[in-house]
């Protein structure tokens, strides 16, 4: 039986920790956090970080979030621009928790009424 060098064992154990990742569940890590819905009011809408200051009279939810350009601002059941949303105005936010940074708004519903 021939012994193995520590250079030709740290090679092994590599090609084995590489295996052993490429067998592993990537369905996992491929799939979006979970979408959560919270309703809140607007307390205040920065343009220029694109964050929404979010207050809540019953329940709780995230102090802030931020909207991507994928982000869906929803007006009375039909698209709108964000500038549409007025501070004080009583929206559904659907947002998704990233491990780190601030939640991200999917979508923002409110209406007229």
């Amino acid at each position: 039986m021939q012994l193995l060098t520590i250079q030709t064992m740290r090679k092994l154990i590599a090609i084995g920790f590489f295996g052993a990742a490429c067998l592993t569940g990537t369905n996992a890590m491929a799939h979006a956090p979970r979408t959560r819905e919270v309703q809140a009011t607007i307390e205040s809408i920065d343009l220029s970080k694109h964050t929404l200051t979010l207050g809540y009279d019953h329940g709780h939810g995230p102090r802030q979030v931020v909207w991507k350009k994928n982000t869906q601002f929803v007006f009375d059941g039909k698209p709108a621009s964000v500038n549409a949303l007025n501070q004080g105005s009583h929206a559904t936010i659907f947002y998704r928790s990233p491990l780190v940074g601030k939640p991200t708004a999917t979508k923002v519903a409110w209406s007229g009424h």
